[in-house]
């Protein structure tokens, strides 16, 4: 586990490259959705998008992490 302060753009940047994040007070994951080139949410059957995502405010945190 690797705790960075990184805005949503360096987030997206990590997932992209093949990381899986996650965030404070969020039960679930945040990974690269490479067929739509965004960020995704899931946690089991439960799937955000990067849209629905930004409108739940996420764009503002930059409390992310990554697993290592």
């Amino acid at each position: 586990l690797m705790i960075l302060e990184m805005t949503f753009d360096q987030a997206k940047l990590y997932a992209s490259n093949g990381y899986t994040l996650l965030l404070p007070g969020w039960k679930g994951y945040f990974n690269w959705n490479y067929k739509n080139k965004e960020l995704i949410f899931k946690d089991g059957d439960y799937i955000l998008n990067e849209n629905q995502l930004k409108d739940k405010g996420i764009i503002n945190r930059n409390d992310w992490y990554y697993i290592i």
